[in-house]
């Protein structure tokens, strides 16, 4: 576990996930508390922090090192098990997705276990990309009502049965940070298409379709998304 006294850090991270200061910060709170014998996972994580926000600084320009990489990966390999074991075992979504920026950062859960849990998940890790199953018709004007889909910047849904729900989804003024959606098992129709073009969704620069869509469906994509919307088959 981090030293006593990182609670108010991770509350500051999670309520603000998009801030670097908050993070950088308990980096160096963690070097300065680690135990005087020089705790090797403490300075080892204020080390992953630093070196993962500066990775994904460096990415947002086209640039990345293969020095940074590899380290990041050698860390990982070493701690990542203790630091996710960090995790409260009370939250139990069905996965706790990758490390971004130093912290797990997304989830993979149902849409009824986000609608019971969501402040649990959100207060545990600076959650910012969520895999969302089983979001249905009825499911989906409580989904779209929830507050926290405002830190969300990456959003998957799949096995989910969506028809005028598509409209409930982008309609709560939730998603105005999302940047880019992906949905699975799905065969996407000009309807659907419609409806997430026309959204109110200013960050959504990107979507990814793990199935087919329809001709109609493709013109639609790409008058909105250009080269950005991608699919894995077409149907006439």
């Amino acid at each position: 576990m981090p030293p006593p006294g990182h609670e108010p850090f991770l509350r500051a991270i999670c309520e603000n996930p998009e801030e670097d200061t908050v993070r950088l910060v308990y980096a160096d709170w963690l070097d300065e508390n680690a135990d005087a014998d020089g705790s090797a996972p403490d300075r080892a994580r204020a080390e992953f922090i630093r070196l993962q926000i500066l990775r994904a600084q460096l990415k947002a320009v086209g640039e990345d090192t293969k020095e940074l990489k590899t380290r990041d990966i050698k860390l990982r390999a070493m701690h990542e098990d203790r630091w996710r074991r960090e995790l409260p075992f009370a939250v139990r979504p069905e996965t706790w997705q990758r490390f971004w920026r130093g912290f797990v950062s997304g989830t993979t859960t149902t849409a009824r276990y986000y609608l019971r849990h969501a402040n649990t998940l959100f207060a545990a890790a600076p959650v910012q990309f969520v895999h969302i199953k089983e979001l249905t018709d009825g499911l989906a004007p409580a989904f779209a009502a929830s507050e926290y889909l405002r830190r969300v910047h990456g959003l998957t849904l799949s096995f989910s049965s969506l028809g005028d729900g598509w409209r409930s989804l982008f309609s709560g003024g939730n998603l105005v940070n999302l940047r880019w959606l992906e949905v699975r098992s799905f065969s996407l129709t000009e309807f659907t298409a419609q409806a997430i073009a026309r959204a109110s969704l200013p960050a959504l620069a990107r979507i990814h379709v793990r199935g087919t869509v329809t001709r109609y469906a493709e013109a639609v994509l790409r008058t909105r998304f250009g080269v950005n919307a991608t699919w894995e088959g077409m149907q006439g």
